[in-house]
């Protein structure tokens, strides 16, 4: 194994840690929430402080450690 494949399975663990899914797996959630996102905003309107990667991160992390949302605004 070189030294990108070691470094690569350190961050995807070190993910999985944090967020309780893989890599591969946030990634599927992201696009599928994208694609509900996009269809629902559409006809356009205001757009949003937040991003969907942002909105599926402090999901994710909450879920994960039940952090207060301070904590979570704070980072």
């Amino acid at each position: 194994m070189g030294k990108e494949n070691k470094a690569a399975n350190a961050k995807a663990v070190l993910f999985k840690r944090l967020y309780g899914v893989k890599p591969g797996t946030f990634h599927t959630m992201l696009s599928m929430l994208q694609k509900e996102f996009d269809a629902l905003h559409k006809n356009g309107g205001k757009p949003p402080k937040l991003t969907v990667e942002d909105k599926l991160h402090i999901v994710l992390k909450y879920l994960r450690q039940y952090r207060t949302m301070d904590r979570i605004a704070a980072e």
